[in-house]
């Protein structure tokens, strides 16, 4: 509530350290921002997941709107917070063309620094259960962090193509469609030594626009 948090920032004033905070779209407002900035805010962190309206409604249960989370980095933007978005690809029942949706919203937000990582299947989640439910996993699987390949075997979103599109996600997200055939290029080939030297192309092209 805003009760709580007017009674963090008067706290926090004199304490007068900066610092960085996660959070999710819908808690951002402009006068949150102003006041988290009046108290030393750097920069934060912000779930977006996933870029399709209708599947994080229904399969994340998470009912935030494109709209807000596009709003939400423009607030930070407008109050000079640097921001990260957080991105996952390989949820249950994902496929290629809905983790393009999330590629597309990342593609309108006003962000610093971008992440995506592989979806975990952590026990007790529902979108573990989802998963079980499914067939796409094992009961006796354990899950890490930050895993290079996906613990899901999904028929519609292979692990190979769930691993390579997050190894390409920000070359999407980032440069110009008129590369993304290349992008693609890497995308389907990548760990091949005839797409290396245009893999190493496009992330310098990347560091070059974003990295200056």
């Amino acid at each position: 509530t805003d009760n709580e948090f007017d009674e963090f920032v008067e706290m926090y004033a004199n304490i007068k350290i900066p610092f960085h905070c996660q959070t999710r779209p819908e808690t951002i407002t402009p006068y949150r921002m102003k006041r988290l900035k009046e108290v030393g805010i750097e920069s934060l962190s912000i779930g977006c997941e996933h870029g399709s309206e209708e599947f994080r409604r229904k399969v994340i249960k998470r009912s935030v709107s494109n709209e807000q989370i596009v709003n939400s980095f423009d607030c930070a933007y407008d109050h000079q917070v640097s921001t990260t978005v957080n991105n996952i690809v390989g949820f249950p029942d994902e496929t290629r063309a809905l983790a393009f949706e999330s590629i597309e919203l990342n593609r309108k937000l006003k962000v610093n620094k971008m992440g995506c990582v592989i979806f975990t299947p952590f026990h007790g989640t529902y979108l573990r259960d989802l998963a079980l439910e499914r067939g796409y996993i094992d009961d006796a699987v354990l899950s890490n962090c930050f895993m290079e390949e996906s613990l899901l075997n999904m028929p519609q979103f292979p692990v190979k193509q769930i691993s390579a599109l997050m190894h390409t996600f920000l070359l999407y997200s980032r440069l110009d469609k008129a590369r993304w055939p290349d992008i693609e290029k890497v995308e389907k080939n990548l760990g091949s030594s005839k797409v290396e030297k245009l893999h190493e192309e496009l992330k310098q092209e990347y560091k070059d626009l974003f990295f200056a």
